[in-house]
C-alpha cells in the first residue's frame, strides 16, 4: 500500500533541521529528541504516496542530501543516517554521553520509579481520579480500518474490557506510527 510519506521539519529561515518517514500523524507526533514545530506550517512533506520501501530509501537520500549535524556534515540533526532509524553512530553516542556527564538522571527522586510497588490504596485512589476524567488521564483518538473513530480517556481501562494488550499499542504509539495491525486500529494522543 502507497501510504507512507517523507517529510521534513523547517526552521524560520526554511533550511530542514529534521527528516522523517512516517504515515498517520507521524509527521505530527512528538519525537524522542527533536521538538516539532509549533507552526505546523514549517512541517513540509516531501513525497507522499509511497510504499514503505519507497519512503525508506528517500528518507536516507534526503538525510545524506543535506547532512548530519552530529557528523559535521550538513544542516540537520537526525541521529541516524535514516531507514529503520536504529542506533546512532558512536560519534553521537560519545557525544551525548559527555554532555549528560555529571547531570541528575531524569527519574531520580520520583516516588514511583521502576520495581517500588504501589500500595493498593494507592492503585485505587488512581485508578479512581482517572476513570472518565479527562483531566486527570490522556485523551486518545482511536481510528479503526473500517473509518470509525472513537474518543477514549484511559486506554489501560479500555484495553482491559476488551482484552487488548496496552504494551502492544503503547509501544506501536512510541517506536512506531501508532498503527496496531493485530487490532486493525491506529492510536493517536490528542
Amino acid at each position: 500500500m502507497n501510504i507512507y510519506y517523507v517529510y521534513a521539519y523547517l526552521r524560520k529561515d526554511g533550511t530542514p533541521y529534521y527528516i522523517g518517514k512516517g504515515k498517520n500523524n507521524r509527521a505530527f507526533s512528538k519525537h524522542h529528541r527533536i521538538s516539532v514545530p509549533k507552526d505546523k506550517s514549517r512541517i513540509v512533506f516531501l513525497e507522499t504516496n509511497l510504499t514503505d520501501i519507497g519512503s525508506l530509501a528517500l528518507e536516507r537520500r534526503y538525510i545524506k542530501w543535506y547532512g548530519r549535524k552530529d557528523l559535521g556534515t550538513g544542516i540537520l540533526r537526525n541521529l541516524t543516517d535514516g531507514g529503520e532509524g536504529g542506533e546512532p553512530s558512536e560519534l553521537t553516542k560519545r557525544k551525548i554521553s559527555s554532555k549528560n556527564k555529571g547531570k541528575t538522571a531524569w527519574n531520580k527522586g520520583t516516588s514511583y520509579r521502576k520495581g517500588i510497588a504501589k500500595s493498593e490504596a494507592m492503585k485505587s485512589k488512581l485508578a479512581i481520579a482517572t476513570i472518565g476524567n479527562p483531566s486527570k488521564s490522556s485523551e486518545w483518538k482511536i481510528t479503526h480500518d473500517d473509518g470509525k473513530s472513537e474518543i477514549v480517556y484511559n486506554l489501560k481501562e479500555v484495553c482491559s474490557l476488551r482484552g487488548w494488550t496496552y504494551n502492544t499499542i503503547n509501544v506501536a504509539t512510541t517506536k512506531r506510527d501508532g498503527y496496531v495491525p493485530s487490532l486493525r486500529a491506529t492510536f493517536f494522543k490528542l
